[in-house]
């Protein structure tokens, strides 16, 4: 499973201290995702590790790690955005297209696995959930709304491709991802 760093869109003070990557695998009908943010983690506001992780919404109004999914080689239809908590919640969002129709995606009830470790320096979140609802072969995108202590947010991903942060912009889903079997 390749490590593929984020950016932030802006770099500040609050951002260069922090390094942030991610992974994505699919394997069969299952997606693996995992997510390490590496620096001065008392900089961030991160969300105590839940022991009854549940399905929850506007996750990304605080430090949440995300990833998109949409048919590779389309700029306009359906894709799907997964949403996750360092507290362990969740959720799956399901667009007919760029913003529209956002709803949850019933196809997933539960995550599989969700694992959490954490020092002062380093938070890794690994999750495992099943993938039967995504097409043959998509084009993703990982990225993550981090939460600063004095209440700013910053917006990391793997390609900004617009001139503001816009984690639906089609032209950031720059991981081809086929299933395996």
């Amino acid at each position: 499973m390749p490590v593929l760093c984020l950016t932030p869109f802006t770099q500040t003070p609050l951002t260069q201290d922090l390094t942030l990557k991610a992974s994505l695998q699919r394997i069969a009908d299952t997606l693996e995702v995992s997510f390490e943010c590496c620096g001065k983690l008392n900089s961030l506001k991160i969300a105590q590790g839940s022991k009854s992780p549940k399905r929850a919404g506007e996750l990304w109004k605080a430090t949440c790690f995300e990833a998109f999914f949409a048919p590779s080689g389309s700029l306009l239809g359906p894709y799907w955005e997964l949403n996750l908590s360092p507290s362990g919640d969740w959720n799956l969002y399901q667009f007919d297209d760029y913003r529209k129709g956002m709803r949850e995606a019933q196809e997933i009830q539960s995550l599989k696995t969700f694992l959490r470790s954490q020092n002062e320096n380093q938070l890794t979140l690994k999750i495992e959930l099943k993938a039967e609802f995504l097409p043959e072969t998509v084009a993703a995108s990982l990225t993550a709304v981090l939460e600063h202590t004095d209440g700013t947010l910053s917006y990391w991903a793997l390609h900004h491709p617009a001139s503001k942060p816009d984690f639906h912009h089609r032209e950031g889903f720059v991981v081809d991802l086929p299933k395996s079997r």
